[in-house]
């Protein structure tokens, strides 16, 4: 059972409700009802519909109209554990979010990272093929240039040649 979805024994939502030493919950008068149904109905203990374990009677346990502060306790603590418990699953909940919220930034980072490494890539292409286009150019210039030099050169030759024979 779970304590939330109601009574037990009556199906309906808690009235007034008990919690037993088993930790189970009933209604006042549903554990009255078990108690009286019981072969001797006036018994301390009977048992639990759900677990099955034997269990003090509320009205037995009380003493000058006051619980046992034992059982008061473990009510207590049974509260504070739901409380607890309820608190930890919205945690988690929210710790779930988050983490949400992260892979997806993290997936988005990877992305932008990919991205990164192929504009890279094509920069780095792209610087290859203009140094490869400027050296091309250069070597063009430079056969150019050799080619006006020799040309120069020849023509210093030849007329040095031909001042030379008109020398002599």
């Amino acid at each position: 059972m779970s304590d939330g979805d109601g009574c037990v024994h009556c199906g309906k939502s808690f009235k007034s409700p008990v919690e037993m030493t088993c930790a189970h919950n009933l209604c006042l008068n549903c554990e009255d009802d078990i108690r009286k149904k019981n072969e001797d109905a006036h018994a301390e203990e009977f048992h639990c519909p759900e677990c099955h374990k034997g269990v003090v009677h509320q009205a037995k346990k009380k003493s000058g109209g006051k619980k046992d502060s034992g059982q008061d306790e473990m009510v207590e603590r049974r509260e504070n554990y739901r409380k607890n418990k309820v608190e930890i699953i919205k945690n988690l909940e929210e710790l779930e979010h988050e983490n949400q919220k992260v892979d997806e930034f993290m997936r988005k980072l990877n992305v932008i990272g990919e991205k990164t490494k192929v504009n890279a890539a094509q920069m780095k292409n792209t610087i290859i093929k203009e140094c490869d286009a400027l050296i091309l150019i250069i070597e063009r210039r430079k056969k150019v240039m050799l080619s006006k030099v020799d040309k120069a050169q020849q023509d210093k030759l030849r007329a040095f040649q031909t001042d030379r024979k008109s020398v002599v």
